[in-house]
């Protein structure tokens, strides 16, 4: 199975061997291991997860309405530049660190931690209370900050300001 941009990726196997290749720990060894078809599943796998995960928090809209993936857009992205018909870096680069994840045998979309919202924790005399708006699954700031561009809401690592 031949990867095809815009079809079933948004990075290339050679763009996404190299950007995996300098990223921390295992990745890469875990990452260079595998066979090319096994690669390109996860790459494809990853495509589908960014897709599923931020379908309607993209900016702009689509670029032709019969296209498969959630990319290329028609639109700005959030520094006011044109991203008619582009494949950014940055979600190429994301992709790979969902890829890697998942290469790493990590699960991506199990509900664990609430993304650190606590605001009390007890263990033994030690009490855990989350947050009321922490969210439900895991967040994965990494890959919300190379994404933070292209996403209409406030995610990632940002910061809100609340008027007391």
């Amino acid at each position: 199975m031949a990867l095809t941009q815009g079809t079933d990726t948004y990075i290339t196997l050679a763009d996404a061997d190299t950007y995996i290749a300098t990223m921390p720990g295992d990745y890469p060894t875990v990452w260079d291991a595998l066979a090319d078809a096994a690669k390109e599943k996860f790459l494809t796998r990853a495509t589908r997860y960014l897709d599923n995960a931020y379908r309607n928090t993209w900016v702009g809209d689509l670029y032709v309405s019969t296209q498969v993936l959630s990319w290329p857009r028609i639109g700005y992205d959030n520094q006011g530049r044109v991203i008619d018909g582009l494949y950014p870096d940055y979600l190429g680069y994301a992709q790979c660190e969902v890829a890697a994840r998942m290469a790493n045998e990590e699960e991506l979309n199990t509900d664990q931690d609430r993304a650190g919202w606590i605001e009390k924790e007890r263990l033994g005399p030690i009490e855990t209370v989350w947050n009321s708006n922490a969210p439900m699954g895991t967040t994965y700031p990494e890959i919300e900050d190379l994404l933070w561009l292209y996403l209409n809401n406030t995610q990632g690592s940002t910061a809100t300001l609340v008027r007391v």
